[in-house]
């Protein structure tokens, strides 16, 4: 699991709405973005998802990854919450 906080003075809406929408973008589906790269492209995870927890300005991402590709895992998810909050 990798965690993001997020400023709690932010709108109610603004909390609700941009999480999900993150969160459908990020790990929605099978041609979401972390989908698309830990699973598909570098094997390294059954599942992926996304959970934008509104009442504790928490954005948690989570997977089932396999021991040996913990690192490279981390990596690639670190690397795409980058390319997001970079506006890529």
């Amino acid at each position: 699991m990798i965690g993001y906080g997020y400023d709690q003075s932010l709108p109610v809406y603004f909390k609700q709405f941009g999480g999900l929408f993150l969160g459908e973008y990020l790990a929605g589906d099978e041609s979401s973005k972390l989908f698309t790269e830990v699973r598909k492209k570098l094997g390294a995870a059954y599942a992926i998802d996304a959970t934008n927890y509104v009442n504790n300005s928490l954005f948690l991402i989570s997977t089932g990854i396999s021991k040996d590709k913990i690192a490279v895992a981390s990596k690639a998810i670190k690397s795409g919450v980058g390319a997001v909050q970079a506006g890529k």
